[in-house]
């Protein structure tokens, strides 16, 4: 039995569909970043460093980069959920990469140069949660492609 028959309507295994979603949350979080109003201090917005004093929704700490990381984030997601095994990659690969960036921003001074991204302590909290979300989702689904492909 192939992977195939584990598809939804759309043609797309649950895994690439749950890929979609991330990625297009990703893609939107991205914009967001970028309009005045969603993002508070918009005007303060740096391209990189804790200098910036922009926050989307008024509590994320956000800078040009930071928006443009998450941009490619999403559209890296949108080319992944391609294929089922690339899309159970993208959902473990960038689980691994949010829970390093928790590391990173759990033991960086946060005023100092060393937060070029930035991110501040509700970053962080929220970068462990997709660290948690994308891992579980890729493991969930690494096992049901594993089960159905046996």
């Amino acid at each position: 039995m192939s992977y195939s028959s584990a598809q939804t309507t759309t043609g797309r295994a649950p895994v690439q569909v749950v890929t979609l979603v991330v990625a297009a949350v990703f893609t939107l979080v991205g914009v967001l970043g970028f309009v005045p109003g969603i993002t508070t201090g918009f005007d303060a917005m740096t391209f990189a460093g804790h200098h910036s004093d922009a926050r989307l929704l008024g509590v994320f700490e956000v800078s040009v980069l930071h928006n443009a990381v998450h941009l490619l984030f999403g559209v890296v997601g949108f080319i992944m959920a391609r294929t089922a095994g690339a899309a159970v990659t993208y959902l473990l690969t960038g689980g691994a990469i949010y829970f390093v960036l928790w590391l990173y921003g759990l033991f960086i001074d946060l005023d100092s140069a060393a937060n070029f991204v930035p991110v501040n302590d509700a970053d962080n909290w929220l970068h462990l949660g997709l660290a948690i979300g994308m891992l579980a989702l890729g493991a969930i689904f690494s096992r049901q492609a594993k089960r159905v492909t046996a």
